[in-house]
């Protein structure tokens, strides 16, 4: 198929689109920072489709206003809804999207159903499922 396997600085500085999906760990927090970014093309595109600290918010900010990077595409930041003067949304090389991954009616359903399975759970003394790993406390 012609693919290589590549370090990621030299995947950094070789590739038009990097995108992100990887989960959280200690590994991956913070894996794109202002070196990162400086190492990408000026006309490389970033798309995160992952957890928010897998990338220093601030960084894509500075790489797209000094043009290190063409565009970025962020499924989720911190704070959201981010509010009117958020610095990422003054930008128009960004497209920043809600993290709701493929929501259809069949999946919404099943949302729905695994949410009230996991309130049942919880109310009877058990463990939930399902929990998203930053959520997760010591008694989980």
């Amino acid at each position: 198929m012609g693919v290589h396997v590549v370090l990621f600085p030299e995947l950094l500085r070789t590739s038009d689109v990097v995108t992100l999906h990887v989960p959280l760990s200690d590994a991956t927090r913070n894996m794109m920072g202002t070196r990162e970014f400086a190492t990408m093309k000026d006309s490389a595109i970033l798309v995160n489709t992952c957890r928010v600290p897998v990338v220093d918010e601030q960084a894509p900010h500075t790489a797209l206003t000094t043009c290190q990077i063409a565009a970025a595409g962020l499924d989720v930041i911190t704070q959201e809804p981010p509010t009117a003067n958020h610095p990422l949304c003054a930008l128009d090389n960004i497209l920043i999207t809600p993290h709701t991954p493929g929501p259809t009616w069949e999946n919404g359903t099943k949302a729905f159903r695994n949410a009230f399975d996991n309130i049942q759970r919880v109310a009877s003394g058990a463990q939930p499922m399902w929990v998203i790993p930053e959520l997760r406390t010591p008694s989980l």
